[in-house]
């Protein structure tokens, strides 16, 4: 624009409208000006540049008709309000997404700062993360987002896998919560929760179990086990009872470890070598706080509890 060019020829060049690039623009210098705020001037737009861009979004070209503040900002959203699908030249462009999404944090970080407080106050937590495609580029271009959740809060965290990336999350901060996870092995690592394994994890790897070992009965006979104790704790709970009866629980408590080792006596340890599929969900299963020590010495113990499905070549 400061080479003289028009609206009407940037938009085309982005194959839009000149309104629809006018806003575009005046989207990201705002997402550029909220960058330089949160991070001291050494990103984004300083408080001029952002000025000089916004009055450079507002100035109608050379011959061209001014649009009022109301005009322009129908004009920007019109594309989106259609009837019915949107068309193909009406889809919200990378830079306006990702400008949105900074505006959105910076309008959100109080509730944000307010909801971390309460789930740290929170006595049981569930928590999980999931790759998520973050900033423009390749779609192999993926960072992490991590949730920690009640049935009523959920706070939000982006970053990787790392240990790095779990220390700065809320999970250090909540002495004494009980934690739901899946069996990553970074979970884990955290100090002074009271670590608890979901069930529903375990039931979706029981699964890939069953169809690993088509002809095993020890899947069934976990899951069966498992199922069981999952339905007479939420029939406890609806009766008010601080646990399950021990005449209930008693026979699905054998019957979930029966199974267990009848699975390690089927998968044997195989000492210095990778180890067959699910041994470490096995082990994982009955060693659930690390008590023994994991199948192959130290090369077993950098796979073990990593919470891999069973299959071959599936990702977790």
């Amino acid at each position: 624009m400061k080479a003289g060019a028009s609206w009407e020829q940037f938009g085309a060049a982005r194959g839009t409208s000149a309104d629809h690039a006018r806003h575009d623009y005046r989207e990201w210098a705002d997402g550029q000006h909220w960058l330089s705020g949160q991070y001291e001037g050494r990103f984004g737009m300083s408080d001029a540049e952002h000025a000089e861009a916004v009055a450079r979004a507002a100035d109608p070209d050379p011959g061209e008709g001014g649009l009022d503040d109301v005009e322009r900002a129908a004009a920007a959203v019109r594309p989106y309000l259609q009837d019915g699908p949107l068309a193909p030249d009406a889809e919200p462009s990378p830079g306006f997404v990702h400008s949105m999404i900074a505006r959105a944090a910076a309008a959100v970080a109080q509730a944000n700062a307010a909801i971390r407080c309460l789930i740290i106050l929170a006595h049981v937590i569930s928590a999980a993360e999931t790759p998520i495609r973050a900033g423009p580029g390749p779609k192999t271009r993926k960072r992490y987002l991590l949730v920690a959740c009640t049935s009523l809060l959920t706070y939000y965290f982006l970053g990787d896998r790392s240990m790095a990336t779990f220390t700065a999350f809320v999970l250090p901060d909540m002495g004494g919560t009980v934690l739901v996870h899946d069996r990553y092995q970074n979970y884990d690592a955290i100090p002074g929760l009271l670590h608890q394994l979901c069930t529903q994890h375990i039931l979706r790897d029981l699964d890939d179990a069953a169809q690993t070992y088509p002809h095993a009965h020890w899947p069934a006979a976990i899951t069966r086990a498992l199922q069981g104790l999952i339905h007479a704790a939420n029939t406890a709970r609806a009766q008010g009872l601080p646990a399950i009866p021990g005449d209930t629980a008693a026979p699905l408590i054998h019957a979930f470890k029966h199974g267990v080792l009848v699975g390690l006596s089927q998968i044997p340890c195989v000492p210095g070598r990778k180890q067959e599929p699910c041994r470490d969900l096995l082990e994982c299963l009955r060693d659930r706080h690390g008590r023994g020590a994991p199948c192959g010495g130290q090369a077993g113990a950098r796979t073990a509890h990593r919470g891999r499905p069973c299959r071959r070549g599936r990702q977790g």
